[in-house]
C-alpha cells in the first residue's frame, strides 16, 4: 500500500494536469518488483497552459509510460522510467475549430465545471499532511538522485494556418528517435545521503534528433485524431529510415548527438520544489540548413504572431472579474457588455484558470501568505501595481513588472553551451521539376568557437543572455570554378570574439528594464552580386495587398500623457562596430585586379540615450521643450567616413575625402496615433566634412562601374517593402522631422578646378491633420562661395568669383490622403 501511495502522490502531483481521464486504479502494478505501467493516454488540450504561450493541443497522445522502482533497495537501483511514443500536434488557440452555435450560458457552465475542477484538485492537495508529504518528497529525492530516463519516438509539431502575412499554412517541429537521461550525486554510496547533496543529471546520448520547417504544407488540424497520430509518427527518423524531402524540410538533420549535458539540482532548497540548475556541455559540431522560404515564414511568424493580442484580453478579462470579484459589485453596463465579449472569444479553460487563479490570490492575501505557487504565467495577467523611484528619481506606477514574473517561481539557472564548429547553409529552395535533387548551397556560414551563456537569477529578477562568436566567415554562390567567393570575414586579428551580444531582462544596474548590447570587431564585406540575387529572387514575395494599418489619431489629455510616460519601459541599446569595410567590384565579382568602390568608417555606435543634448533638444523642440519627455532618443555617431574609387596600378580617387565625425539624434515618440505629437524627430550634424571631388569623367566611371554590378533593382523595392514591413520603421501615416546642418561643406569640380563652399541647412517637415498630409522642405545655403582651387591662385576672398551670404529653396504642399 505503501507503493501505491507513492505512485498516487507522484500521478496527482506530476501527472494529473498533463493526461485526460487519469485515475490510478488504471494503473498496472506490480508491488513485488515495483513496476507501474500506463498506456494510451490522451494529453489534455491545455498540457502545455505552464509554459505561459497561448496554444492548445489538438492531438496528444503516449503510447506507453512505465516506472521501475527498486522498492527494495532506491539508494543502490536506479528508478527506471521509459516513455515510448509521445505524439503531440499543437496549434494557436485562435485556430482551434469553436462551435459559434454554442450560447453563452451553456459555455459559462462549462467553465463552472472546470473551476469546480481547479478547486476540488486543490483541496486535495491540501489533504495531505505535512508529514506525510515530506515523507513523499523524501521518497522523491531518492528516486531522483539515481534516476534513468528513456525516451522513445517523440515527435511535437506546432502547426498554423493564418497568423503570418504570407497567408500560407506551415509546421515546425522536432523529433526524437530515442534519448537516455540518468542522475547521480556523483559520490560514492556511503551511507546516507544528504538531502543538500547536489544531483548531477547527466544526457548522455540522443539519436536522430532532428529540427524541421514545412512550408505550404497541408493543414492536419480538422484531420481524424488517429490519422494525426499515425502522421506523426511515420515521420520521427531513424538511423535506418528518414522520411523524403517532400514530407519533411530539414532546418537541423537527423543526427547522433554524443555528448554528456550536465544538470546539477540542488533539491533541498525551496522544500524541494524549486531546483537551482546548472548545464555546461559542449559540442563539437552543428550544421544548419534553412532555405529563403523557410527564413521568410520564419521572420513573419515572429513579427506577425502576436500572442499579445490573447494576454491583453485575459488581463483586461481578469481585471474585470477581480473587480466583481473583491466589491462584490455589479459592473456598469458598459463594462459587463465588455466582459460578454471577451468570453465569446476566450476559451473555457482560460476562464477557468484566471477565475481561479484570483479566488488562490484571495485566499492566500487573507491568509497573510503573499507566496503564490499557481504558475509562473499567471503574471502576464495579474495586473499588480507597485510604487518604486527609478535611478532617475521618479516615482513610476510599474505595471506587471519582471519582478512580479520572476522573483516567486523562477529557478536560479547557469547554461553554458560551447560549439565548435557551427556552419549554416542557405539552400536554394526545392523545385518541383527537381525533386530529387539535391538543394544548391547558395551561401554558407561557418563560425569558430561559439559560446552561448544563459543565467537567470531569482533575487535580481534578472535574465541575462550572452552570445559569443569567433572565427566568423560568409561565402556566397559556388562559381563556375568551382570557388565559393568570400563575402564577410574579420579584417584584423583578435583574441576577442569577432561578435559579442548581451541580451538582458530587469538588469541588475537597474538604469532600465531591458539592455541590448552589441559590440563587433573590424569587419569587411564583399558585394557579391550573383549570390545577392539568388537569395532575393528565391524569397517568398509579399502579398501587394498587405498595407499598413491606417491609425486612429486621437488627442490624450495631459493626465494620460503623464501616466503612460511614468510607466513606459526603459530599453538600454548600445551597438557598436569598430570597423567596417563596404567593397563594391566592379561586375559583382571581386578579384584582385578589380576596380572597386570602397566604403569605409570607423566605430560605428548607435545607442540610447537616458538624458539628452540640450542644443539638438533646442531645435527639434523648440516650439515646445516639454514634448521632449515623449520622445524616447538615439544617438548614431561614427567616425572617418570615406569613400574612395580604386583601379589597380593606379592612383586612388578619393570621391568622399573624409567625415570625421557624423552624428544623428533619432527622437521616436512613445505613440504613433497622437495628433498633436510628431512621430520622428530626427536631427543630423556633420561638423567637419572633407572636400567631395567630383568631375565629369569621375562620373561617367561611376555610372560604368555601377551598371557592371547585376544589382537586384526590379526587387529592391519589395525588399525595402518587407523590411519596412517586418520592423515597422515609416509607415506611410508616420510624421516627420527632420534637420540636417552641415557648417562647412567643398565641392571640388576637379577639371576647372574650381571649389563650391557653403554652410548647408536643411528643415524638411511631414505633418498630418486628420487625414490631410502636409509636406514642407526648406533649404538653406549660408555664405555661398565660388573661387577656383589651384594652390597657384590665392585663396583669398578678393579671388572669389561669386559669392552670396544667404540663398533659400522652399517646397510645400498640402494634399488629402486618398
Amino acid at each position: 500500500m505503501v507503493l501505491k501511495s507513492i505512485v498516487r502522490y507522484i500521478i496527482n502531483n506530476y501527472l494529473k494536469d498533463y493526461i485526460e481521464r487519469l485515475d490510478d486504479e488504471r494503473l498496472k502494478l506490480d508491488l513485488r518488483h515495483g513496476n507501474v505501467s500506463l498506456e494510451n493516454l490522451h494529453l489534455k488540450p491545455e498540457a502545455l497552459v505552464g509554459f505561459g504561450i497561448p496554444v492548445t493541443v489538438v492531438v496528444g497522445f503516449i503510447e506507453k509510460l512505465s516506472i521501475v522502482i527498486p522498492w527494495k533497495n532506491l539508494r543502490s537501483n536506479p528508478t527506471k522510467v521509459y516513455l515510448d511514443g509521445l505524439y503531440v500536434l499543437v496549434v494557436p488557440k485562435n485556430e482551434v475549430p469553436q462551435d459559434f452555435r454554442e450560447y453563452h450560458a451553456e459555455k459559462m457552465k462549462r467553465v463552472q465545471r472546470k473551476l469546480d475542477n481547479l478547486r476540488k484538485a486543490t483541496l486535495d492537495e491540501h489533504k495531505v499532511e505535512e508529514k506525510e508529504k515530506g515523507f513523499f518528497e523524501r521518497t522523491k529525492l531518492q528516486m531522483m538522485q539515481n534516476l534513468h530516463l528513456t525516451l522513445k519516438n517523440f515527435h511535437i509539431s506546432y502547426e498554423t494556418q493564418s497568423t503570418t502575412k504570407l497567408g500560407h499554412p506551415f509546421s515546425f517541429g522536432i523529433t526524437i528517435h530515442s534519448l537516455q537521461l540518468i542522475t547521480t550525486t556523483n559520490t560514492q554510496r556511503i551511507g546516507k545521503i544528504k538531502e543538500h547533496t547536489y544531483i548531477i543529471a547527466k544526457l548522455e546520448e540522443i539519436n536522430s534528433l532532428s529540427i524541421y520547417w514545412n512550408t505550404d504544407c497541408e493543414s492536419r488540424i480538422n484531420k481524424p485524431f488517429q490519422y494525426v497520430v499515425d502522421d506523426l509518427k511515420s515521420k520521427i527518423a531513424t538511423n535506418d529510415f528518414v522520411p523524403k524531402s517532400n514530407e519533411m524540410n530539414y532546418v537541423f538533420h537527423p543526427v547522433n548527438l554524443k555528448f554528456v549535458l550536465e544538470m546539477i539540482m540542488k533539491f533541498a532548497e525551496h522544500n524541494f520544489e524549486k531546483p537551482t540548475i546548472k548545464v555546461d556541455f559542449t559540442i563539437e559540431r552543428m550544421n544548419f540548413e534553412i532555405d529563403p522560404k523557410q527564413l521568410s515564414d520564419l521572420l513573419d511568424f515572429v513579427k506577425f504572431q502576436n500572442y499579445s493580442v490573447f494576454y491583453d484580453r485575459c488581463r483586461e478579462y481578469r481585471q474585470l472579474y477581480l473587480k466583481e470579484f473583491l466589491s462584490n459589485s455589479t459592473l456598469t453596463q458598459e463594462q459587463e457588455d465588455r466582459i460578454h465579449i471577451l468570453e465569446s472569444k476566450l476559451d473555457v479553460f482560460t476562464m477557468a484558470y484566471i477565475r481561479h487563479s484570483i479566488e488562490l490570490e484571495n485566499n492566500q492575501s487573507s491568509n497573510g501568505d503573499t507566496n503564490t505557487e499557481y504558475g509562473w504565467w499567471n503574471w502576464w495577467w495579474s495586473g499588480k501595481a507597485k510604487q518604486t523611484e527609478d535611478q532617475r528619481g521618479r516615482s513610476i506606477e510599474n505595471v506587471n513588472t519582471t519582478e512580479d514574473f520572476f522573483s516567486e517561481e523562477s529557478l536560479n539557472t547557469d547554461v553554458q553551451i560551447k560549439i565548435h564548429k557551427l556552419e549554416f547553409n542557405l539552400l536554394s529552395p526545392p523545385r518541383k521539376i527537381k525533386q530529387n535533387k539535391k538543394k544548391e548551397i547558395i551561401s554558407r556560414i561557418k563560425i569558430d568557437n561559439t559560446q552561448i551563456d544563459y543565467k537567470r537569477r531569482t533575487i535580481s529578477s534578472s535574465i541575462l543572455l550572452v552570445l559569443d562568436l569567433g572565427y566568423f566567415q560568409i561565402y556566397g554562390l559556388k562559381s563556375n570554378e568551382n570557388h565559393r567567393p568570400l563575402m564577410l570575414t574579420s579584417a584584423t586579428k583578435s583574441l576577442n570574439s569577432l561578435i559579442h551580444i548581451e541580451f538582458e531582462l530587469a538588469p541588475t544596474n537597474k538604469v532600465s528594464d531591458y539592455r541590448f548590447l552589441l559590440i563587433m570587431e573590424p569587419l569587411t564585406i564583399i558585394y557579391d552580386g550573383a549570390t545577392i540575387n539568388e537569395i532575393v529572387e528565391n524569397f517568398e514575395p509579399i502579398d501587394t495587398k498587405i498595407t499598413f494599418t491606417n491609425p486612429i489619431i486621437k488627442q490624450r489629455t495631459r493626465e494620460e500623457l503623464e501616466h503612460d510616460v511614468f510607466n513606459q519601459k526603459i530599453f538600454d541599446m548600445t551597438m557598436q562596430i569598430k570597423s567596417l569595410s563596404l567593397v563594391s567590384p566592379e561586375y559583382g565579382i571581386y578579384k584582385q585586379n578589380s576596380n572597386i568602390i570602397l566604403i569605409q568608417f570607423n566605430n560605428f555606435l548607435l545607442k540610447s540615450c537616458f538624458s539628452s543634448d540640450q542644443q539638438d533638444d533646442d531645435t527639434l523642440f523648440k516650439t515646445n521643450l516639454s514634448e521632449r519627455q515623449y520622445y524616447v532618443k538615439y544617438k548614431l555617431i561614427f567616425n572617418d567616413f570615406r569613400i574612395v574609387y580604386l583601379r589597380p596600378d593606379k592612383d586612388r580617387l578619393n570621391i568622399l575625402e573624409s567625415i570625421k565625425i557624423f552624428q544623428m539624434n533619432f527622437y521616436k515618440c512613445i505613440y504613433s496615433d497622437e495628433n498633436n505629437l510628431t512621430d520622428w524627430r530626427i536631427y543630423i550634424r556633420i561638423n567637419e566634412m572633407g572636400n567631395i571631388e567630383f568631375s565629369k569623367k569621375t562620373f561617367k566611371k561611376l555610372n560604368s562601374h555601377y551598371e557592371t554590378i547585376p544589382l537586384f533593382s526590379s526587387t529592391m523595392l519589395q525588399t525595402i517593402n518587407r523590411i519596412n514591413l517586418f520592423f515597422q520603421i515609416f509607415s506611410p501615416y508616420s510624421t516627420i522631422e527632420f534637420y540636417i546642418l552641415i557648417p562647412k561643406c567643398s565641392f571640388i569640380i576637379s577639371r576647372s578646378q574650381k571649389l563650391f563652399e557653403t554652410e548647408f541647412h536643411s528643415h524638411i517637415l511631414k505633418t498630418r491633420n486628420e487625414n490631410e498630409f502636409n509636406k514642407f522642405i526648406q533649404i538653406v545655403l549660408k555664405n555661398v562661395a565660388m573661387k577656383f582651387s589651384s594652390s597657384s591662385i590665392s585663396n583669398q576672398l578678393s579671388q572669389s568669383f561669386y559669392q552670396k551670404n544667404f540663398i533659400q529653396l522652399l517646397y510645400s504642399d498640402s494634399h488629402t490622403k486618398l
